[in-house]
């Protein structure tokens, strides 16, 4: 029987299993394109105190969820085009192509997920290949050549230009996987923060 999860975008959202079929949808990448800058604050001698919040997060069985979305970082309008890429990796590292200068980490989309002991899991990349991001007054810029990669718990069987098939070889079910892409930077792109959605199905029995 094969079942399908869903979750939800933007922040971590839990996916839970339907009895009959469900999706995981929606991971959110974002992007900032421009230029930033840094002031030197002045040093302070002082006493004070705080709080910090602290939280837990318990994985039910038949879930996947978003631990991270895909992020590329801060690059400066370029000349010429180019592209920023991000391996599907925790090196938080990208390369680049043509005029684009990047500075600070790139981050792959991180997804954890327990569906069960030598399941077959398959995943689909989004629709047609590519996502759009948008940014200020209308400009957009593609991302697209998304690539999978299996950090824990699963062993690739099988790949085409659609679809990764994976087994669970977790005896505990769990397992875990990156997800990284190319972004087209046009010249002379408009400065802003670009951000997009995008849809991945994972096929479990």
């Amino acid at each position: 029987m094969t079942r399908t999860l869903p979750m939800g975008l933007g922040n971590l959202t839990r996916a839970r299993l339907d009895r009959r079929e469900a999706r995981l949808r929606r991971a959110a990448c974002a992007l900032l394109a421009g230029f930033a800058l840094a002031l030197p604050l002045p040093a302070l001698a002082q006493s004070a105190t705080g709080r910090a919040d602290a939280q837990a997060t318990l994985f039910r069985p038949g879930t996947v969820i978003k631990l991270a979305d895909m992020d590329f970082g801060d690059i400066a309008k370029p000349l010429a085009a180019g592209t920023v890429v991000i391996p599907a990796t925790n090196s938080g590292n990208c390369t680049t192509t043509g005029g684009i200068i990047h500075s600070g980490a790139c981050e792959s989309a991180y997804f954890r997920g327990d569906l069960g002991f030598l399941n077959t899991v398959v995943i689909t990349k989004p629709v047609g290949g590519q996502i759009f991001l948008a940014g200020p007054s209308g400009a957009t810029m593609r991302v697209n050549n998304f690539t999978f990669g299996s950090e824990t718990g699963m062993w690739l069987t099988s790949s085409s230009s659609t679809q990764q098939r994976y087994l669970v070889v977790d005896l505990g079910g769990i397992f875990t996987f990156r997800m990284g892409g190319t972004l087209n930077v046009a010249a002379n792109q408009r400065a802003g923060v670009y951000q997009g959605t995008y849809a991945l199905d994972i096929n479990y029995n």
